[in-house]
């Protein structure tokens, strides 16, 4: 074993907290990249795997109802590959021990003996396929099955053509083009009331009076076919038959909030490690340059004894390497634990086959190389002096500082400050970088927390605008038809029931300037205040009597303005009408149109139509109410908003135990590890004057304020700087956090700041306690023979 060998061995055990404080910082870093960047490679590669072995389409239409032969028009069409029709239909289901009434959006399996490419295949995840010729049997989605206590072998009731008909569950299955269960339109549902069923297309064809016809369509191309061409032939062909619209695989709602999150993904992996990077680069240039200005007569006698400047040089680059090989594995390890949990909440929400978390080596080993690169960029500079040091002059002590009169000298005597605190002040201006960086890594640590934790805040207040504010209805009922808006006093007379409000969805698609989208235009009563247009700062618009209210998402894609006239395609009645924008509602969830029912009626041109109602209650539901529902034909399917909220509840407090747990353990770590470091070098650079003072009768406790009152104020100096980097961090989560279907809204609460504030200030006085104790033991003698 060589002497630089032993030497650093010895070391590293001296300096062992130290390098070990930096090792945490580094875990961090590689942590962040292993169990995000895992993550997001885990669901990418899932995702495209399942998309390939179940054939997802590539473009895909509804329409109202077109003979099996257009199938061959469209096949022929350039550029397409292969073509599945089907039929596709909500109807209402009883499901045992479901109090509502749920809705199954029934999908038809393919004819047996079809043959042609499966589009969309199911992935049967337990049970058996549907049997040739069991009219009565059914897959289920898993998120549905598993809410609702389903498995194979479950009855479930449905209602087809105003007749009850039970249906035999098989097999719980899954499709690429409905991972995420969500019915699309203005009526959304929790697990337990909106689910898939695959069923015989006998059954859906009987259901839907489409023997021999479909109303979906989806549509595979060939290798170098572009989508927007094929589309808009898709779109040519489907008009005479109700085409409500092609669209592409990048707007198929499943497909998109798959993308939306391996978006949110990548944001994250980037933005955390940065933050451990640089902080870990700091603490170790920190750490390694006061261990060269201590060991400067070492480094002459072994440049004396022929060591190059080149292997002293390794030697001291050796530390830095040292704590990134602790670092590192510690943070695989605890980043595949985190990383699976990460994973298994996706799980939950997206039924994606064979999502399992897999370490993405390629990214751990970019991570490592940047780990390392930064450990010893941070060494690098006070290693370039050892190299250029000569022996003799690395014999003699380093010249002293340059003494002489401060700002803070002048201000200290004016204020009559204590001799202490003038001690603490000069040492800090004596060395203005590094209490900058030392400020800046503590702000750092506070900055990530607050930054993190606000994100929770503002999907918290989502959901408060959304369903508190926004919705305030007790009850959703969706209808099965429209019926006329008479009706209303048939839900006033049911049990505890304190107001009705009526609302229509028409799919529709906005033109404008050669630019289209495809939505739900919600028709909403005037004076109702169950469904209010909120922005995004809470504030409630109200419906126009006239012209159509856009979200700002939409305007966005369309390129219009206020006051601009856009034609509007009415895709159940093939009619085209022109509207005027009167305003546009910057919201959280979008794309979204509104109008005034009694406008829209007019529009339409069928009369004042509904297919939804809003239900205010004077209780909790009553079970008799909930059987009046079920007794109604025309109740297609009921959403609780409390059902609704407990969910999304559910699923932030689980992401939210998860997330905050890692954020404030590894951000007490950056504090902490700056803290102690901080004060470790100061001690080692003070120590012979801490012990003169010790000598001369100061207590310990004044020569630790000594030592601590630099940390103690640059910490609290952080704190602000921390606040606003906090605000700058969580604006760049939340931009990369909007999509198209909504925007996340910076939130600043105080009660998370002041929770960030107080972890960070924990975890430097946890530091301050640990040199405030080492402080104490100093070896008086020893410390005195040092030499200056």
């Amino acid at each position: 074993m060589s002497a630089l060998t032993s030497k650093l061995r010895r070391d590293l055990w001296r300096i062992r907290a130290q390098v070990f404080s930096i090792a945490a910082v580094m875990a961090g870093g590689v942590m962040t990249v292993v169990a995000l960047g895992g993550t997001s490679s885990s669901l990418d590669s899932a995702t495209r795997e399942y998309y390939l072995s179940g054939h997802f389409a590539d473009v895909f239409a509804t329409l109202t109802r077109a003979p099996d032969a257009v199938a061959v028009r469209l096949a022929a069409i350039p550029g397409v590959n292969s073509v599945a029709t089907r039929v596709v239909k909500d109807v209402r289901l009883d499901v045992p021990g479901l109090d509502m009434p749920a809705i199954g959006r029934m999908v038809s399996l393919p004819l047996p003996g079809s043959g042609g490419v499966p589009l969309n295949a199911v992935h049967i995840t337990s049970g058996r396929a549907v049997l040739p010729g069991a009219d009565k049997e059914i897959l289920v989605s898993g998120r549905f099955a598993e809410a609702n206590g389903l498995r194979p072998g479950s009855l479930l009731t449905a209602i087809i053509n105003e007749r009850y008909v039970e249906l035999r569950i098989v097999g719980i299955g899954a499709a690429p083009d409905y991972l995420y269960e969500e019915p699309g339109n203005a009526f959304p549902s929790d697990a337990r009331g909106f689910g898939i069923l695959w069923v015989p297309h006998e059954l859906a064809a009987a259901a839907t009076g489409m023997r021999g016809a479909f109303n979906d369509v989806s549509i595979g191309l060939a290798a170098g076919a572009r989508p927007s061409e094929v589309i808009a032939a898709v779109d040519t062909l489907l008009a005479p038959y109700g085409g409500r619209g092609a669209i592409g695989r990048k707007d198929q709602l499943s497909d998109r909030v798959v993308s939306n999150e391996l978006t949110q993904l990548g944001v994250m992996a980037f933005a955390f490690p940065a933050v451990f990077v640089a902080v870990a680069a700091f603490l170790v240039g920190s750490v390694v340059s006061r261990l060269i200005a201590t060991e400067r007569e070492q480094i002459a006698v072994l440049k004396a004894f022929g060591y190059t400047s080149g292997a002293v040089g390794l030697h001291y680059l050796a530390y830095a390497a040292a704590a990134a090989a602790v670092g590192i594995p510690l943070g695989i390890g605890v980043g595949v634990w985190v990383g699976r949990l990460y994973t298994g909440i996706y799980s939950d929400v997206l039924r994606i086959p064979g999502l399992q978390f897999h370490a993405d080596w390629v990214t751990i080993g970019r991570a490592i190389i940047v780990i390392f690169l930064a450990a010893l960029s941070g060494a690098l500079s006070a290693v370039r002096k050892v190299a250029i040091l000569p022996p003799a002059e690395a014999l003699q002590p380093p010249a002293p500082a340059r003494y002489r009169a401060l700002p803070f000298d002048t201000i200290g005597r004016r204020l009559t400050l204590s001799t202490p605190v003038r001690m603490i002040i000069r040492g800090l201006e004596r060395q203005p970088r590094r209490a900058l960086l030392g400020a800046m890594g503590v702000a750092a640590a506070l900055a990530m927390m607050a930054g993190a934790l606000s994100l929770y805040d503002a999907t918290d207040n989502m959901i408060g605008l959304q369903f508190r504010v926004g919705q305030r209805q007790a009850l959703s009922v969706q209808l099965v038809t429209a019926v006329p808006a008479s009706t209303r006093p048939v839900f006033s007379s049911l049990p505890g029931v304190t107001n009705v409000e009526l609302v229509r969805v028409v799919p529709v698609r906005l033109r404008h300037m050669g630019r289209s989208r495809t939505v739900g235009l919600t028709a909403l009563e005037r004076d109702g205040k169950m469904h209010r247009l909120v922005d995004v700062d809470g504030q409630i618009h109200a419906i126009p009597p006239a012209g159509i209210v856009l979200s700002t998402k939409v305007a966005g894609i369309l390129a219009i303005h206020t006051g601009d006239t856009l034609d509007m395609d009415l895709l159940e009645r093939g009619t085209t009408r022109r509207v005027v924008v009167t305003a546009l509602l910057n919201e959280l969830m979008s794309p979204n149109a509104y109008m005034d029912l009694t406008a829209a009626g007019s529009l339409v041109g069928d009369g004042n139509l509904i297919n939804g109602a809003y239900l205010r209650l004077d209780s909790p539901p009553r079970p008799e109410l909930f059987e009046q529902l079920r007794a109604m034909p025309l109740v297609g399917g009921v959403t609780s908003r409390t059902a609704m909220v407990a969910q999304f509840d559910r699923m932030m407090a689980k992401s939210f135990r998860i997330s905050a747990v890692v954020v404030v353990l590894f951000a007490s770590i950056i504090a902490l590890g700056v803290v102690y470091n901080g004060a470790r070098i100061a001690l080692s650079e003070r120590g012979r004057e801490l012990a003169s003072l010790r000598v001369l009768g100061f207590t310990n406790r004044e020569v630790g304020v000594m030592l601590l009152g630099e940390e103690a104020i640059l910490t609290i100096a952080a704190i602000p700087i921390g606040w606003v980097l906090g605000r700058a961090f969580a604006a760049y989560l939340t931009y990369g956090f909007t999509s198209e279907n909504y925007q996340v809204p910076i939130v600043t609460r105080a009660a998370t700041y002041a929770f960030a504030t107080a972890v960070v200030l924990s975890a430097s006085a946890l530091a301050g306690a640990l040199m405030y104790r080492r402080s104490t033991r100093l070896d008086l003698v020893a410390v005195l023979k040092t030499r200056e």
